[in-house]
């Protein structure tokens, strides 16, 4: 077994990284390094991982309009208690208050967003 050269080592991990098709400890004239091209084969499986979790994450958020002043809420509510019971966080909750200058009586209305991530 020939041992190979920093540099080389670093080369290699480089090329399977731009075309991991094969197990890089495998790889011919590297037996020398299994021990660490396995450990760095699977590090890299678990930032794959992590980065595809990730991007499925970020597609499961979802936000929930609420008019606050006087409208039913209880398809909100039960939309909202359906999240959370699915395994859903609430990540943000905003609440806004207005006046609409269409309104004649200039009464006040509240909206609340709440953002939910699984």
């Amino acid at each position: 077994m020939t041992t190979k050269t920093p540099a080389e080592i670093e080369q290699l991990k480089t090329n399977w990284l731009n075309d991991p098709c094969w197990d890089i400890e495998t790889t011919e004239g590297f037996e020398a390094h299994t021990e660490e091209l396995k450990a760095f084969h699977d590090e890299q499986r678990v930032k794959w991982i992590a980065a595809l979790k990730a991007k499925e994450d970020a597609r499961r958020v979802r936000t929930i309009y609420q008019r606050l002043d006087g409208g039913s809420t209880a398809a909100q509510d039960t939309l909202e208690s359906e999240l959370l019971a699915e395994g859903w966080q609430i990540i943000n909750v905003s609440v806004v208050a207005y006046i609409d200058p269409r309104d004649d009586h200039r009464q006040p209305s509240i909206d609340r967003y709440i953002t939910f991530q699984r």
